[in-house]
């Protein structure tokens, strides 16, 4: 059985660490939250939201293939009743595509955030999905313009 004191401590620890600093330590306590928590079902919204910010974590400690895991992890949790959680999950992906000059993967990961944005009624998210999707666009532009540059 799940405690979910533990689980909502480590979180709120992470969160904290990550605040004043400790991104490694906020990252050891997410990634402990999230043991605690994946294998139960009615946890799954939760864990796929914790996944996303250990990704995010990852992200700015550029630690560019667990942040990559980690995204893809929180999509498969995250209930389709949720778009505008997937959506973030797919925008985040996208970004970690385009940080790996992916650009091809970045732009169906960007236009899928919007549309699950678009979705959820969620006008912001679909200006930040429409924000990637011109800067993916612009890379794109760019390799065309060189042939030898990474599509």
């Amino acid at each position: 059985m799940v405690d979910r004191a533990d689980w909502q401590s480590l979180s709120s620890s992470a969160i904290a660490r990550r605040h004043s600093g400790d991104i490694c330590g906020a990252i050891e306590d997410m990634a402990k939250a999230i043991d605690v928590m994946q294998n139960v079902p009615s946890l799954a919204k939760e864990t796929s939201v914790k996944l996303n910010y250990l990704a995010d974590m990852y992200l700015e400690s550029n630690a560019i293939s667990q942040a990559e895991s980690a995204i893809r992890e929180a999509i498969e949790f995250c209930p389709d009743h949720f778009p505008c959680i997937l959506g973030d999950n797919h925008w985040i992906l996208g970004e970690i595509q385009r940080l790996k000059g992916e650009y091809r993967q970045a732009l169906v990961s960007a236009e899928e955030a919007r549309r699950l944005y678009q979705q959820g009624s969620h006008s912001h998210g679909v200006a930040q999905a429409n924000e990637l999707i011109a800067r993916i666009n612009h890379h794109l532009d760019a390799c065309l313009a060189q042939p030898d540059a990474k599509k």
